[in-house]
Parts: structure tokens; C-alpha cells; sequence
């Protein structure tokens, strides 16, 4: 005879959300999405400590109130394509641009293949076709038979050629095809879009819940190591928590795409693939906040200005990028991750347009160990215009 377990389990709980719209009004029903994670903090309700000032003669003290309520929260999981992209565009506060084909229509026919740089008739990339540097991108047709699929960064733009540098670190064949087609990848550049949710931690055993309102995504970060699946990290800040008796958000959808290796990462810096990339970690914090000047039935979340933070550890062979921090040069840079199988593959990736090193540490002295070299990173906002968008960073994806 089958016997359930009596008691709730840190594995028995689904998390899910749904976009709200009215402060104070949580979503129930239909319509939501599971948020997919390893083992994680979760979010909790905590409330401000109001010390008692009365003073007393009988040796004894009157325990503190309640003040302010908040919620933060934290959600790790791994990486997969289209798992998390509510949650990045969120804290991008921005909206997705979908896949856009380029193709002779507009941009003509190429008339040269060079080093990477496709050079076209026309003067139409940055005007009309909406290329733009630090976008990634999959060749359709007209190229080189064995370039065909190939997930490709544009590392530079001009009205009439475009560097595309294929991020499996090879140079693209020669050819000049009258007609030819590349998609750039559906992506997002930060904007001043706010969202918010409503968060829902069902505890399944004991067909229980917790309903937390207002919800503000305030950072994702990701983590890239040796031999793991890539991390990402999401925190939360909400305004409140009400406890179900029921599931609130009910069939919440799931993505099903694997999880994402470290070991297909690529890293690009400038227009060249750069070999031996060890760490990598990335993450925007909008610095959500709760509003102590005004009573908690009206206050919302807010959001502050965005903190970047990154790094990037690669094996060492040459000492250039140890001279580029010492010379404060700016770089372009691009991190690329996909699945398994035959181009056209699956996968995400990360670019900067405007980044330069701001540290360069060694792996050390006298190890049995290859060398490494950590170079943290400050990223500025690329307002320079035409073939750089307004941002810090851009974020793309296969996922529809």
C-alpha cells in the first residue's frame, strides 16, 4: 500500500510567476510560468525591528514591533535557452527584439569575403538592416557551404561590410553570392521598461502556499566554471506575502531545454576567439528598493541605478591583454553558449560594446598548474551611435 509523505520537503515545492500590473492586486489562475532552479534561497518575508524608547525602573524591557514588511528572495538554476528570458528582459527593464533577417533585398549582393569582413554593394547595415556591433547572428544561405549555420558575433559595422566572426573559431570561406541570408538573433539592450509579479512558493505536500505581491526581478548574474553547467542567479524584492490554501497560479507552463555546459562557452574579444577561457562571471543589479517615506498599503518597489560587475579568467600565453589593462584600452567583447548537435545550434549570449580591464591578477608562482590570468571588468554605457546601441550590454538568444 502506497503511503504519502506527511511532511512538506525543500524538493516538494513549485515556483512560479506571472506578470502584474495593479499594486496590491496578485495574479491567480491561468497564465503562468514555472521558474526553473537548483537549490536556492527562495524568497521570505522579513519585518523591521522597532525598538521600544520607554524607559523603565523594574529592570525589564518591552519587547520591539513590527515595522516595514519586504521580501527579498534569491533563485539559482542553470543555464538553458529560453528558461529565464522574462526574468533577464525584467531586470534589462527592456523588451526583446525579435530574429531579423538580413539579406541582398536591401544590404545587395557581397562582393568580397575577407578575414571575416563581408563587404556588400549597397550602404544600408547600420540604416536599414539593423546590424549593430556585439549582436550575434546564424548564416542562412549564400555563404560557404561549410559556414552555413554557423552562430556568428558582429564585431564591427560599417554602412556596407560587417566583420562576423564565427564563434567556433574558424575564418569564414570566401565567397561572393548575389544572394545570401543571415538572422540576427532575438536580443535585448537595457531600457527604462519596469515589470513586476507576482511570485508563488507552493509547498505540493502539504497543498500549501506562499503569494508574494509586487515582485521586482533586481539582478541576474551568471557564473561560468570548469566542468559544471553554466549558473545563473536571479534576486527578488517584494512588498508582501499572503499565505493559499490553494495553488494560486494554476498549470503554470515550463520551458523543457537542457541545461547549458561550460565547456561550449566561447569568448570573444575584438574580432578574434580567444582559446583557454576559464571563469567568467557577469551580472546587472538594478537595485530594487522599498520606499520608507510612505504608508505600506500605497508603497511599491522601486528601481536605482544599474551596478555592473564581471570578470573574465583565461589561460595565459601571451601577455597583450596584460597590456591592454595597463593601457586602459577599450574592448568589445562577446560570450557565447549553445547546445550539442548540428548548426544551426540552440544557445544565449552576452556582449559588451564598451569594457575595459581594471585588474589583471595571476594564478600565482610555482603551482603544477598552467597559467592564469583574472581581468575584472568595467563596463560603460557605448553612446557613441550608428553601429553601437545606447546600452551596456546586450543580451541575445535562439529562443523564440
Amino acid at each position: 500500500m502506497a503511503v504519502a509523505i506527511s511532511k512538506q520537503t525543500d524538493r516538494g515545492i513549485t515556483v512560479a510567476y506571472k506578470e502584474q500590473s495593479t499594486i496590491g492586486s496578485p495574479e491567480t489562475g491561468s497564465g503562468g510560468k514555472l521558474i526553473r532552479f537548483s537549490p536556492s534561497p527562495g524568497m521570505t518575508l522579513s519585518k523591521a525591528s522597532v525598538a521600544s524608547t520607554e524607559s523603565r525602573n523594574d529592570g525589564l524591557a518591552r519587547a520591539p514591533g513590527d515595522g516595514r514588511k519586504t521580501a527579498p528572495g534569491t533563485y539559482n538554476g542553470p543555464a538553458a535557452v529560453g528558461a529565464y528570458d522574462d526574468l533577464d528582459i525584467s531586470v534589462m527593464r527592456s523588451t526583446f527584439t525579435a530574429a531579423n533577417t538580413v539579406d541582398e533585398t536591401n544590404a545587395g549582393a557581397i562582393t568580397g569575403i575577407s578575414s571575416n569582413v563581408v563587404t556588400v554593394t549597397n550602404s544600408t547595415l547600420i540604416s536599414t538592416d539593423g546590424l549593430r556591433v556585439g549582436q550575434f547572428a546564424q548564416l542562412v544561405s549564400g555563404f560557404d557551404s561549410g559556414d552555413i549555420g554557423k552562430t556568428v558575433f558582429v564585431a564591427a559595422v560599417t554602412a556596407s561590410t560587417v566583420t562576423l566572426v564565427p564563434v567556433d573559431g574558424t575564418s569564414l570561406a570566401s565567397a561572393t553570392p548575389a544572394s545570401w541570408s543571415l538572422t540576427i538573433l532575438k536580443n535585448g539592450i537595457q531600457g527604462t521598461t519596469d515589470y513586476a509579479y507576482t511570485i508563488e512558493q507552493y509547498r505540493d505536500l502539504i497543498t500549501k502556499g506562499e503569494q508574494f505581491d509586487f515582485v521586482r526581478f533586481g539582478s541576474h548574474g551568471w557564473t561560468l566554471t570548469p566542468d559544471n553547467e553554466i549558473q545563473r542567479a536571479f534576486s527578488t524584492l517584494g512588498r508582501n506575502k499572503a499565505i493559499l490554501s490553494s495553488q494560486g497560479l494554476t498549470s503554470p507552463t515550463v520551458t523543457t531545454t537542457n541545461a547549458l555546459q561550460s565547456a561550449r562557452a566561447k569568448l570573444i574579444i575584438g574580432s578574434s576567439v580567444v582559446t583557454g577561457l576559464s571563469r567568467f562571471s557577469f551580472s546587472n543589479n538594478i537595485n530594487p528598493f522599498r520606499d520608507d517615506s510612505v504608508d505600506e498599503l500605497t508603497s511599491e518597489i522601486g528601481v536605482g541605478q544599474p551596478t555592473l560587475t564581471g570578470s573574465v579568467t583565461i589561460m595565459e600565453d601571451d601577455l597583450t591583454r596584460v597590456q591592454n589593462f595597463i593601457d586602459g584600452t577599450e574592448q568589445v567583447m562577446g560570450i557565447w553558449y549553445d547546445a550539442p548537435g548540428t548548426a544551426p545550434r540552440a544557445g544565449e549570449g552576452i556582449s559588451l560594446t564598451k569594457a575595459r580591464f581594471i585588474s589583471a591578477n595571476p594564478s600565482g608562482l610555482g603551482a603544477d598548474r598552467f597559467s592564469t590570468r583574472e581581468f575584472g571588468l568595467a563596463i560603460d554605457a557605448d553612446l557613441r551611435g550608428g553601429a553601437y546601441d545606447a546600452t551596456m550590454y546586450r543580451f541575445s538568444t535562439t529562443s523564440s
